[in-house]
């Protein structure tokens, strides 16, 4: 009975867990001469802790196809919310999921976010940029790719 009592209890909480799990949003950008998506994780999650918001930015020059690849993470301490946007800081993260001191500006919005750089990131190279307006999307991912989105995401 104790063995009932204990799965019982892991299928319910495996159960909330899924149940309000956040999913992950999308954005597209076009500007400047760049294409690129970013895969937004906890843009919308609520609650003490506060979850921080992750990012993985992929874009590329149209003409050189010089690709840029940035993870970052949010610095909740910034985090401002109001009239339905977020405003925050994000700390980009390196290969080895150090955060670095390099930042970036965003305001989450209903339809797009805006993203400001007082710099072009060290992991775009010097003419690589990710700054700008990125539109919202439909989950651009579907089957097999948004689990590796996800997985990769973690």
């Amino acid at each position: 009975m104790k063995l009932f009592k204990c799965l019982t209890i892991a299928a319910i909480s495996s159960f909330s867990t899924l149940a309000f799990s956040e999913p992950f949003t999308y954005f597209s950008y076009q500007e400047g001469g760049y294409a690129g998506r970013m895969l937004v994780a906890n843009e919308f999650a609520h609650g003490t802790p506060v979850q921080p918001i992750a990012v993985h930015i992929q874009t590329v020059d149209t003409s050189t196809h010089h690709e840029c690849d940035v993870w970052a993470m949010e610095n909740t301490v910034a985090r401002i919310e109001s009239n339905g946007e977020v405003s925050t800081t994000m700390r980009v993260v390196d290969e080895n999921k150090k955060v670095t001191d390099e930042t970036f500006d965003v305001v989450f919005k209903r339809s797009i976010a805006e993203i400001t750089s007082s710099m072009p990131s060290e992991y775009c190279g010097v003419s690589a940029m990710f700054s700008g307006s990125w539109v919202r999307t439909q989950d651009e991912a579907d089957g097999e790719s948004q689990e590796q989105s996800e997985q990769d995401a973690l």
